[in-house]
């Protein structure tokens, strides 16, 4: 038996019946957004009782929010139910054929976008965009890992590595001053 990561999946490998695992998974995908609910509330450590009293609402509707289908779940509920676990909404609208590719393209604009955003943030205060490029370091060196990891799982660079052993490895075992060193002897040399 393959390891099991979802419950869709528990259903498919151990039912024996097609039509229970059709209706199961009909409903599991029809409440996913009741269970992202009752997920997230659970992962804040707060009771539905807790809750409804942020909510100003009776308990009997948070259980009511965390058991329905998603289409009769109301965008204020949902606004209300996000806001009181303090925790920001977003929603993102997209072409039907918004493929995977597309969806890391957008991503990473999101992600120049907001990294702009925390730069012009400091504006003038050089403390602040210290702290700014620090984390921008930081963050290249983990996307960068990130990204070979996935890519050391690719063909392309399984046939290269046949080619050209030893291959290659990024890592991030440079610590914090040995990286903004480098990265300061690097400014420096481009503007000499």
């Amino acid at each position: 038996m393959d390891k099991i990561t979802s419950t869709e999946e528990l259903i498919k490998q151990t039912s024996k019946n097609k039509k229970f695992t059709e209706k199961a998974i009909k409903e599991i995908k029809e409440k996913s957004l009741s269970n992202l609910l009752f997920a997230l509330r659970c992962k804040k450590n707060i009771t539905q009782k807790e809750l409804a009293k942020k909510m100003n609402c009776s308990q009997g509707k948070i259980s009511k929010l965390e058991s329905s289908k998603n289409k009769d779940i109301k965008f204020g509920d949902l606004v209300s139910f996000t806001k009181a676990l303090n925790l920001e909404l977003n929603i993102n609208f997209s072409e039907g054929d918004f493929n995977l590719a597309n969806k890391i393209k957008f991503h990473a604009l999101q992600m120049m976008k907001i990294l702009d955003e925390m730069y012009n943030l400091a504006d003038k205060d050089e403390e602040l965009k210290k702290g700014i490029e620090h984390f921008y370091n930081e963050a290249f060196i983990n996307l960068t890992d990130m990204l070979a990891k996935i890519y050391s799982k690719s063909s392309i660079y399984n046939n290269k590595k046949e080619e050209t052993e030893p291959g290659f490895s990024l890592n991030s075992l440079l610590d914090d001053n040995t990286l903004d060193k480098e990265i300061n002897d690097k400014k420096e040399k481009a503007s000499a």
